[in-house]
C-alpha cells in the first residue's frame, strides 16, 4: 500500500508506521497464544492483563513504540532525493525520538489496565533490568541515529539524509534483539541480532533508501 497509491499522500508515513504496529502484534499474539495457561498466569504481574486478543499493555506499548520509530523514518525520508530544509525533517526527528522513549518505558506500562486484585510488579520477571539497564539499551541503538538526524537537519543534503535513514533502518534489528532480551534472554536475542549479518550483506550491495 505505501508504495502504490499511499507513497505521494500524507498518511503514508502513518500507514508505514501502522503496519509496524500490527506486525509486532501479529507475532506477540502468536507467541503469546502458544504459552500454558499456568505460565501465562505469572507473566500477568509483569506484562499486565490482557486487553484483547492476548495483547497485554506492555505489548501494545512496544508496538506503539515500534510505529511511532517507523512513522518518524518515513516522515524524515519523504524529501531525501531533494534535501532540501522542510518540516519532514525535524517531524520525523520527533517521531524517531518519540518512539524510542516509548519503547525505553514500555515495561512501566503493565499497570495501566490492570484490576485491583492483579498484583502488578512492572520490574521484576524480566531477565534484565527493565527500570535502568533496558532503556539504557534503547539509547545505545537510537542515540547514533538521533545524532546523524539532527546533523541532517540542521544541514540538509541527501547524503546526510540518506545516512541517516540507513542508520535509522539497520538500528531495527538491534531494537528488536533489546526487546527479546529483555523477555526471552540471551540465547534468542542473539539469534535475533545475528540477522545483523545478511542485513549489512546486503546494504552493502543494494541500496537501503
Amino acid at each position: 500500500a505505501y508504495d502504490g497509491p499511499f507513497k505521494r499522500t500524507r498518511i503514508a508515513s502513518v500507514l508505514m508506521g501502522g503496519c509496524r504496529v500490527l506486525s509486532f502484534l501479529l507475532g506477540s499474539t502468536a507467541a503469546h497464544s502458544v504459552i500454558p495457561a499456568e505460565q501465562w498466569q505469572g507473566r500477568v504481574s509483569v506484562l499486565g492483563e490482557p486487553v484483547w486478543m492476548h495483547i497485554t499493555p506492555v505489548t501494545f506499548a512496544f508496538a506503539i513504540g515500534m510505529g511511532l520509530y517507523i512513522t518518524g523514518v518515513t516522515t524524515f525520508a519523504r524529501r531525501e532525493a531533494i534535501g532540501d530544509r522542510s518540516m519532514h525533517l525535524p517531524l520525523g526527528w520527533f517521531g524517531m525520538t518519540l518512539g524510542g522513549v516509548v519503547l525505553a518505558l514500555a515495561p512501566r506500562v503493565a499497570g495501566v489496565f490492570s484490576g485491583a486484585d492483579v498484583p502488578v510488579d512492572w520490574t521484576r520477571g524480566w531477565q534484565i533490568d527493565p527500570a535502568v539497564i533496558f532503556p539504557a539499551t534503547i539509547a545505545l541503538m537510537t542515540v547514533p541515529t538521533l545524532a546523524r538526524g539532527w546533523t541532517a537537519w540542521q544541514s540538509p543534503s541527501p547524503k546526510r539524509i540518506q545516512l541517516t535513514i540507513k542508520s535509522a533502518i539497520m538500528a531495527i534489528i538491534p531494537l528488536m534483539a533489546a526487546i527479546t532480551m529483555l523477555g526471552a534472554g540471551a540465547i534468542p536475542s542473539l539469534c535475533v541480532f545475528a540477522l545483523m549479518i545478511p542485513s549489512m550483506w546486503l546494504a552493502r550491495r543494494f541500496r537501503v533508501t
